[in-house]
C-alpha cells in the first residue's frame, strides 16, 4: 500500500513538474516563404519607346515566434541583385489585446493601396497616388489593433524616419526630421452570404526632412518607364497628406477608390496637390476577393489547375489623376491621368499572370511633345509561396 501510495506521489510531482516546465519553455517557430515576379514591359509616346523586360520582385522570408507575445519577420529583396530590406521587424503583442507594437521596418499604413501586399494588388502597378512617399517600407516603430469593435475598426499609428532604403533604412541624423503615419478604417453592413461590405479610412501623413534631398515624385504606373518629379521653389521643410478611402465589394464585384490632398511646405511658400483613383474588378469565374484587416486579400479560385480547373478570371479597370493646377513647374496649371485596363488568371491560390493596358495623358505637362500619350503593354508572371 504504501509503495502504490509513493508511486503515485511520484507521478503527480512529475505531472506538476513537466506542466510547470512545459508552461515556461517555448519552442521557436519559423515559416519561409517568398514570392517572384517576372515582368514585360512594352511602353511607347511618339519617339519615345522601352521595351524591357526585369525581375520586379525577388523576396525571400522567415517569420514566426520566439514567444508567445513576440513575433519576427525578416524579409529581403533581390530584385536589383543584391539583398535590400522589406519586412524586418521584432513585434511585440500588448496586454489585453490592445494590439501590438514592431519595431524595425514595415510597410508606412499611408493608404489601402499601399498596404494591400504585392501579392494581391489588383493592378501591375499601385496607382499614381500611392507612390508619391518616397517608399512604400521604412523604419521605425508602428503601433496597430485590428480588433476594435469586433474587429470592425482598424487603427495604424507609425513613427518612422528619414533613412536611406539603399542602406537599410540607416538614418544617423535624426535631427533631420521624421514621419507620422496615422491611418482608421471601418466595414459596414457585412455579409458573408453575399460576400458584401462597404470599407470607409481615413489617413493622414506628416514628413519631415531637413537634408533638402526630398523630391515629390511617382511613377506613370509602370515601372521601367521615366519617373515624374516635382521641385517646388525653395528648401523643403515639411509635406502633409490628408487621405479618404471607399471600398465596396458584393459577390464577384470590387469597387475601390481614394482621394489624397497634399500641401508641400518649403521657406518660400506652401504648394497644393492632389489625386484620386476609381477603380473596379469583377470575377467572370464567381470568386471574390477577401478582405481581412481593412485590406484586400487577394482570391482563392473555385478551381484550380491543380484540380481540372480553369483557374480565375479576374477582369480589371481603373482611372487615376494627379493634379498639379496650384503647383508651379515648368508647365504650371494641369494634371496627368491614367487609364487601365487588364485581366489576371489566378492559375491557382499561389500563381497568377497578369496583363495590364495603360493610357497615359500628361495635358499641358506634355513630356514627350506634340501632345503624345505614354502608351503601355505590362505582362506579369508570378508566384508567391
Amino acid at each position: 500500500m504504501k509503495k502504490t501510495v509513493f508511486i503515485a506521489l511520484l507521478c503527480l510531482i512529475n505531472g506538476v513538474y513537466s506542466q510547470n516546465k512545459t508552461s515556461q519553455t517555448f519552442k521557436p517557430s519559423v515559416t519561409i516563404g517568398g514570392r517572384i515576379m517576372y515582368d514585360f514591359e512594352f511602353l511607347k509616346a511618339g519617339s519615345y519607346s522601352v521595351n524591357g523586360n526585369e525581375f520586379r520582385r525577388v523576396r525571400l522570408h522567415a517569420k514566426g515566434n520566439v514567444s508567445k507575445f513576440i513575433k519576427y519577420k525578416v524579409e529581403f529583396d533581390f530584385a536589383k541583385g543584391a539583398p535590400a530590406f522589406r519586412d524586418v521587424y521584432i513585434q511585440f503583442k500588448l496586454p489585453k489585446n490592445i494590439g501590438s507594437l514592431k519595431f524595425g521596418s514595415f510597410t508606412e499604413p499611408s493608404s489601402m493601396d499601399n498596404m494591400i501586399s504585392s501579392n494581391n494588388i489588383t493592378f501591375y502597378e499601385r496607382s499614381m497616388l500611392s507612390n508619391t512617399q518616397p517608399f512604400k517600407y521604412n523604419a521605425g516603430i508602428l503601433f496597430e489593433n485590428y480588433n476594435l469593435f469586433n474587429q470592425n475598426i482598424t487603427f495604424q499609428l507609425a513613427h518612422t524616419f528619414n533613412g536611406d532604403k539603399e542602406l537599410a533604412f540607416k538614418d544617423s541624423e535624426l535631427e533631420n526630421g521624421a514621419n507620422l503615419i496615422v491611418r482608421t478604417t471601418k466595414a459596414f453592413f457585412k455579409k458573408k452570404e453575399n460576400h458584401q461590405l462597404i470599407h470607409f479610412g481615413l489617413n493622414y501623413e506628416h514628413r519631415k526632412n531637413n537634408s533638402n534631398t526630398y523630391k515629390y515624385k511617382f511613377t506613370f504606373e509602370d515601372h521601367l518607364g521615366d519617373k515624374f518629379v516635382v521641385n517646388p521653389p525653395g528648401n523643403f521643410k515639411n509635406t502633409a497628406d490628408f487621405g479618404a478611402e471607399l471600398a465596396a465589394t458584393y459577390k464577384s464585384f470590387t469597387f475601390q477608390t481614394e482621394f489624397e490632398a497634399s500641401s508641400i511646405v518649403t521657406d518660400i511658400d506652401t504648394y497644393k496637390a492632389n489625386g484620386f483613383y476609381v477603380s473596379g474588378s469583377y470575377f467572370l469565374t464567381g470568386e471574390h476577393k477577401i478582405y481581412k484587416n481593412g485590406v484586400f486579400k487577394g482570391t482563392t479560385p473555385i478551381k484550380d489547375i491543380d484540380n481540372n480547373g480553369f483557374g480565375a478570371i479576374e477582369l480589371t479597370a481603373r482611372y487615376s489623376s494627379m493634379d498639379f493646377t496650384n503647383f508651379p513647374t515648368a508647365s504650371s496649371g494641369d494634371k496627368i491621368s491614367n487609364i487601365t485596363a487588364g485581366v489576371n488568371w489566378y492559375l491557382n491560390v499561389h500563381s497568377r499572370l497578369m496583363y495590364n493596358y495603360t493610357v497615359t495623358d500628361f495635358n499641358a505637362f506634355n513630356l514627350y511633345g506634340n501632345n503624345q500619350n505614354l502608351h503601355g503593354h505590362l505582362i506579369r508572371l508570378q508566384v508567391n509561396f
